[in-house]
């Protein structure tokens, strides 16, 4: 696991050896606030940290974020505003264009750090 800012620099990193993401979402966003003194101004992750948990503490953080609901181009998953209403929110945001803009920035931040990473 990585947290990378705007830079490109790594401002924390988890070793993991579990076959899911999701549960590391919000440790990533503490361990960046300890690791920088500040909450990110917004947190982009991909459809691998979603989850009603991860949303819910997120806003009880007050950590903006924008995390993909599913895959890109895929189905549209049906929300349950009454079982799921974080994730509502999230999937609200994401229907923005000022959401869907600030997730494709994460195809610029993090991602490349990963790609420098795998090849060396």
């Amino acid at each position: 696991q990585a947290a990378v800012d705007e830079s490109g620099l790594i401002v924390a990193t988890e070793v993991i050896d579990a076959g899911t993401d999701s549960h590391y979402l919000v440790p990533m966003v503490e361990a960046t606030q300890k690791n920088t003194g500040a909450l990110p101004q917004m947190t982009l992750a991909d459809s691998g940290y979603a989850s009603e948990a991860n949303f819910a503490a997120l806003e009880a953080l007050l950590a903006p974020a924008c995390v993909a609901l599913g895959r890109e181009g895929g189905k549209v998953r049906k929300i349950d505003p009454a079982k799921h209403p974080a994730t509502q929110r999230m999937a609200g945001r994401l229907s923005t264009d000022q959401g869907q803009a600030h997730y494709r920035r994460r195809k610029v931040i993090p991602e490349p750090v990963f790609g420098w990473i795998k090849q060396a």
